[in-house]
């Protein structure tokens, strides 16, 4: 295994799904469910929508992402397991967290081993029942929000994004990728960098036949990109943006762009490394 620079990264800001000891310790309330400590099963920590910007600003989602996970990564935690990695390998980057959405493979959660219950013997399709019979307004209200998938909860599968937003469109060895999107092996990836069924090492885009890098896997040839690193030129953390941003009516297909013609490709940061920048975006730092 690579060995990872040996430091303790703080740096982050606070999100309400920590998943990482690392950040546990700092905050209580944000590593508990929503109904701790509650004694008929009601919400007692309910998160604003600030808390979700990380994952989505459409409220309809907003029920995808659990407070008290402890199921899988969070986005800041993949981030910073790239960031210690990358100095050993450049190339190495955190895709980006799609969510468990609704479609997602999704298994009831248990209690002490078995079916969860309340205190009245009600189940998972007891409350859906109720809530179809208009005896309550959301099951997702209760408990069984937490603990049922048909009301919101339960254990869903984390969907990490195909697409790399972090990535530069050319290759290790300079070679000019070619516009996304592209499909491999009927899996798709929306950008022109990116790695569509997780099917390789690293994100990599279509290049021409002779690039020095290329290798050819389902007919196309493939060169891995070169990346940035997800900070700005002065170690601030950008604002990492799944399906691009918009500026003066251009479109940037990731993090890092140029739409308005600045000396190079720049990003917005994390509104809590405002004072880190001294603005609201900076140039985007080159990985070697």
């Amino acid at each position: 295994m690579t060995q990872r620079t040996p430091s303790f990264d703080l740096s982050t800001p606070f999100e309400q799904l920590p998943a990482s000891a690392e950040r546990d310790f700092r905050t209580f309330a944000l590593v508990l469910p929503q109904d701790s400590f509650s004694v008929r099963g009601r919400p007692t920590i309910t998160a604003k929508a600030k808390a979700y910007e990380l994952y989505t600003d459409n409220p309809s989602e907003f029920k995808y992402y659990k407070m008290g996970n402890r199921v899988g990564l969070t986005q800041l935690d993949a981030d910073q397991l790239s960031d210690l990695y990358r100095p050993q390998n450049p190339q190495c980057m955190s895709h980006l967290l799609g969510g468990a959405r609704e479609h997602a493979a999704c298994s009831d959660l248990q209690k002490s081993g078995a079916p969860w219950k309340d205190r009245y013997d009600q189940g998972c399709q007891d409350y859906v029942k109720m809530e179809k019979r208009g005896h309550i307004d959301s099951c997702g209200d209760y408990s069984a929000g937490t603990y049922c998938c048909d009301c919101g909860g339960g254990l869903r599968l984390q969907e990490w994004a195909w697409e790399c937003d972090l990535c530069r469109k050319v290759s290790l060895k300079g070679c000019q990728c070619k516009e996304g999107p592209w499909t491999l092996f009927n899996y798709t990836s929306s950008s022109t960098c990116g790695n569509p069924g997780h099917l390789n090492h690293f994100p990599s885009c279509v290049v021409d036949e002779g690039c020095a890098d290329a290798v050819v896997m389902g007919g196309k040839s493939l060169a891995p990109c070169k990346m940035y690193t997800g900070f700005t030129t002065k170690g601030c953390r950008c604002r990492r943006y799944g399906q691009g941003f918009t500026e003066g009516g251009i479109k940037v297909e990731g993090t890092c762009g140029n739409p308005n013609d600045k000396f190079r490709d720049w990003c917005y940061v994390e509104e809590s490394e405002r004072k880190c920048q001294g603005g609201q975006w900076g140039f985007c730092e080159k990985s070697r």
